[in-house]
């Protein structure tokens, strides 16, 4: 079988990978006195301004790098978004833990949860090289899509802070609220 041959045999189906961060800085400023959620079924609304979303150049519809990221997904296609903060976690921290929608149609199935310990690359204490192997857990929240449509959902998410330099402790949660376009 050539290689053209097994080519034609490649699943149309791709994961779909949302980097999400989180100035997580600029909510602690804004938010703080003003008594953020901390019940993760009522998260606090936020604007647009606090949040970036990323994905693959041939996922993005409009809005890459914004927090009104619209992407284009084919119905089979699964959706994993991964939250962090502007420090990548080292000191503030965000969780996404909820999806829900809010308006259009039912474009993914019900949202689980996922946690994994893979093997990654870990640079040297002191310098990039020598990288060693270690075990590092990776988690994310993730959807089927399942239809065609457009589905405006919300981004729910926790964001743990370290008020006094010490160990991360909540500060609220919150949510805003994106769009997911299903072309095929």
């Amino acid at each position: 079988m050539s290689n053209a041959d097994a080519s034609s045999f490649k699943s149309s189906n791709s994961i779909i990978n949302i980097i999400v961060v989180i100035d997580t800085d600029s909510i602690i400023d804004d938010f703080t006195g003003k008594n953020p959620s901390k019940n993760e079924k009522s998260p606090t609304p936020i604007g647009h301004q606090y949040s970036y979303m990323v994905v693959a150049s041939e996922s993005a519809i409009s809005g890459s790098g914004t927090a009104d990221l619209n992407i284009s997904a084919n119905v089979g296609d699964v959706i994993r978004w991964t939250g962090t903060s502007e420090s990548g976690n080292f000191d503030s921290s965000v969780l996404i833990y909820g999806l829900p929608k809010f308006g259009g149609q039912d474009v993914f199935t019900s949202p689980t949860f996922k946690m994994y310990t893979k093997t990654s690359m870990l640079p040297a204490q002191n310098g990039p090289f020598p990288v060693t192997y270690t075990d590092q857990s990776y988690w994310f929240i993730q959807a089927d899509i399942n239809q065609k449509g457009k589905e405006n959902y919300q981004v729910q998410f926790g964001l743990y802070y370290r008020p006094n330099g010490g160990t991360q402790e909540l500060f609220g949660y919150f949510q805003w609220d994106p769009t997911i376009t299903v072309n095929n």
